[in-house]
């Protein structure tokens, strides 16, 4: 039976405390970090400021300050689940949260919108939702569960811009646009690596914004004998790219299986590291270690390169400019190698020129 249709325990207490909640992944998780602070002027003094996150973006909680309470739900258990969306549910309604705020542009019908409208807050506000073809219809009936809507652009604005104005709107506090560093209280102090260390991230989630090994393996030549170099990556992602698991080259380079609180201050020891558009890329840039992504153009306007208003002076971008750049991952392309056309034609000089201009700073 659907907790909506049943009768709710009666809260006693009156609403308190703010509720923002993200739906991103690790990386969005990550760039959140850097701009959350703006929107804590929406609580009333004394009142907690919970975060709600997927239970798979915990993994970055470590950037944000004690003074915010993280609430994780499993979006998959969530949708499939019901005694556990039930329990969900529940929870947040009883948390009686006088102010519910979704940071997502991009929302699903069925799973963070339902969350929401579980908590059954005093006020609601988000954005007006990116248009999803699939499910328009369904997000424009969901509307009704919003007291407030921010009209917040076109689909392609840079999305740490996006969360400024829309915290620039609910709190009508003006802000400079940040540049991408976390604050020094929470950067973790350099160790492991050295500043003779490379560290290389090759993997992506979406296996067609990767690089080839033999790229990396070509990067590691062009370098050179005098540099340590370290594949930062999951278990799994050995795993999914068998041609990792055996492969023979004259340079000594080792695996970091480290979950991202570990490796992170790894990161901000090392000389350089070199990856592409994922979640280790914007929290090494955040941590303000020198950065190359070699980024898809996929998300251009989007997410990377970052603008210049927000870019700090540690990251460096190389991408393949392409007609069709910006689509959102919905490549209209046929794939060259398995890969985006944007990143496999991406020249191997241009990533070294980046290389030459950040090891010499």
């Amino acid at each position: 039976m659907n907790f909506f249709k049943k009768k709710k325990r009666v809260r006693v207490n009156e609403p308190s405390g703010v509720l923002l909640v993200s739906s991103g992944g690790l990386g969005d998780t990550v760039l959140l970090s850097i701009i959350i602070n703006r929107f804590y002027s929406i609580a009333k003094p004394g009142e907690k400021i919970t975060l709600l996150l997927r239970s798979d973006s915990k993994k970055m909680s470590f950037l944000f300050q004690e003074e915010i309470f993280i609430y994780t739900v499993n979006y998959n258990e969530f949708r499939k689940k019901r005694n556990y969306r039930s329990k969900i549910e529940k929870e947040l309604y009883l948390l009686n949260f006088r102010v519910v705020v979704s940071t997502d542009f991009l929302r699903h019908p069925m799973l963070d919108e339902m969350i929401i409208k579980a908590c059954d807050a005093q006020k609601t506000i988000g954005m007006e939702a990116r248009p999803w073809k699939k499910y328009n219809a369904e997000l424009l009936l969901n509307k009704k569960f919003f007291d407030e809507l921010y009209d917040s652009g076109p689909i392609h604005v840079n999305k740490i811009l996006r969360w400024c104005n829309f915290a620039e709107w609910i709190t009508s506090k003006k802000q400079k646009f940040p540049k991408l560093l976390i604050k020094k209280e929470l950067m973790p102090k350099s160790n492991k690596y050295n500043k003779r260390t490379v560290i290389l991230n090759p993997f992506s989630a979406v296996k067609e914004k990767q690089i080839s090994l033999e790229v990396i393996l070509k990067i590691v030549d062009y370098i050179g004998d005098a540099y340590h170099f370290v594949i930062a990556c999951a278990p799994s992602d050995i795993e999914k790219n068998t041609e990792y698991r055996n492969f023979n080259h004259k340079k000594n380079i080792e695996f970091d299986l480290s979950d991202f609180e570990l490796l992170a201050p790894r990161l901000r020891s090392a000389r350089l590291i070199i990856s592409v558009d994922t979640a280790l890329m914007h929290l090494s840039v955040v941590l303000g270690a020198p950065t190359i992504c070699i980024a898809s153009a996929a998300y251009i306007n989007e997410i990377v390169p970052y603008p210049e208003t927000i870019i700090p002076k540690n990251a460096e971008f190389v991408y393949k400019s392409m007609p069709c750049e910006g689509c959102l991952g919905n490549c209209i392309l046929t794939l060259e190698n398995n890969r985006f056309p944007c990143i496999n034609r991406i020249p191997e000089e241009a990533i070294f020129k980046k290389i030459d201009t950040m090891l010499k700073c």
